[in-house]
């Protein structure tokens, strides 16, 4: 069996306010190379969260002065998270008069806020912030898919839930990310803009914001409550099949060291892409990346000294990682979120043609899986052939120019 970039923690140093973490990267031709990966504690440190108990179908309160104590999501440096999100996700510029053509139905966040008094509150506080996030290509959503989030708003009572459609994806990746200089640069190679788009946002969605992240298509069973996601640890996964943290079902608290971890083996396994025209997508942005990221997150602190991958990946029991981070991988998936359930219900897709559901999302949204997206553009002339490196070189020095960039 060939394995391939296994990260082996050496060491962790502290340097006032900056530690670093220094590990070996194994390549497949045999040589290894020492990586520095430095993490500024300062961005790490938030404020707690507390729950969200009043509920408000829109953020019109703002405007009115009518909030009394918004300091649920309000963080030290001051700012209001829920406010933040209604206008980076455009749902406070008029999303409510959307009209969307037949058969699409416009979604609108839902605002939620908590104006009890935090000092006569006696539960235990929530790490992970109430706030749900959900994406597709347009607030226009096929109308199976509102069927989906009429049913986490049903499961999820107590959470904002916010929906950020490809122009709020953009938004949010477009901003300087300091801690990341070569976010943008390692962009330039995400030619194809589906699903290394998402993996890319929904880790800087959650270190940003925290919260909750879910696939669209994923269904929250019967027995899925809000407790589910325990208040006394700072991450919260499900495990995949391959006993990986569930990348399509995360819930993390703000600016959490692991998203940061796996944001940075991110862009590095992007600009270290072999062909920008066929990203294994998996390992350079996907799942596999979020599993390098949560072993180097647990490795530094992990399982009494004893670092073994069956201890670092072991489920149902909370773990420890760095900077004394407490995260929980549970069983149970699929007793809990289900992804695609009903995607092979007959229905009707109009009065003469019956089709699957998953048939009729397809119809509807116009959108294709992300492997049958990469498969059709990879074989058309003007997709670009190279390594990321070369392709970086060759917009630099002009011999690719902006009109033969691919989009």
């Amino acid at each position: 069996m060939k394995i391939r970039n296994i990260l082996v923690i050496a060491g962790s140093f502290i340097f006032g306010f900056s530690t670093c973490l220094v590990f070996l990267t194994f390549n497949s031709t045999g040589t290894t190379s020492l990586n520095l990966y430095d993490f500024d504690q300062n961005i790490l440190l938030h404020s707690d969260n507390e729950d969200a108990k009043i509920d408000a179908t829109d953020d019109d309160d703002l405007q009115n002065n009518n909030i009394t104590d918004t300091s649920n999501q309000i963080l030290n440096i001051g700012h209001d998270v829920l406010h933040e999100l209604n206008i980076l996700t455009g749902g406070y510029d008029g999303s409510k008069e959307l009209k969307c053509p037949h058969p699409l139905v416009p979604f609108h966040n839902r605002i939620i806020r908590n104006e009890n008094d935090k000092n006569n509150r006696t539960e235990t506080v929530q790490m992970i912030p109430k706030i749900f996030h959900i994406s597709m290509k347009s607030r226009c959503v096929p109308r199976d898919y509102a069927m989906y989030l009429d049913r986490w708003k049903e499961k999820l009572p107590n959470y904002s839930i916010f929906f950020h459609d490809d122009e709020a994806v953009a938004k949010l990746i477009d901003l300087e990310w300091q801690s990341y200089p070569e976010l943008h640069t390692a962009m330039k190679c995400v030619i194809f803009k589906g699903a290394m788009t998402i993996d890319i946002w929904r880790v800087l969605v959650l270190l940003k914001y925290g919260g909750l992240y879910s696939d669209i298509d994923n269904w929250p069973m019967d027995i899925f409550t809000e407790e589910k996601i325990p208040s006394n640890v700072s991450a919260f996964f499900f495990h995949d099949a391959y006993n990986r943290p569930t990348q399509h079902f995360m819930a993390l608290e703000p600016n959490h060291p692991m998203l940061d971890m796996s944001m940075k083996i991110i862009i590095q396994n992007i600009l270290n892409m072999e062909r920008v025209s066929s990203p294994k997508v998996v390992f350079v942005t996907g799942p596999n990346a979020l599993k390098w990221g949560y072993f180097t997150f647990l490795s530094s602190k992990c399982c009494n000294g004893i670092l073994t991958t069956a201890k670092v990946f072991e489920n149902d029991v909370v773990l420890e990682g760095f900077l004394g981070k407490t995260v929980l991988k549970a069983r149970g998936l699929d007793d809990y979120v289900v992804g695609k359930l009903f995607f092979n219900d007959i229905v009707p897709y109009n009065a003469t043609l019956n089709v699957t559901r998953q048939q009729r999302i397809t119809m509807d949204s116009g959108v294709k899986h992300w492997q049958a997206e990469v498969k059709k553009q990879a074989k058309s002339e003007t997709t670009p052939n190279e390594s990321c490196k070369d392709y970086l070189q060759g917009l630099s020095s002009g011999k690719i120019s902006e009109s033969e960039k691919f989009s």
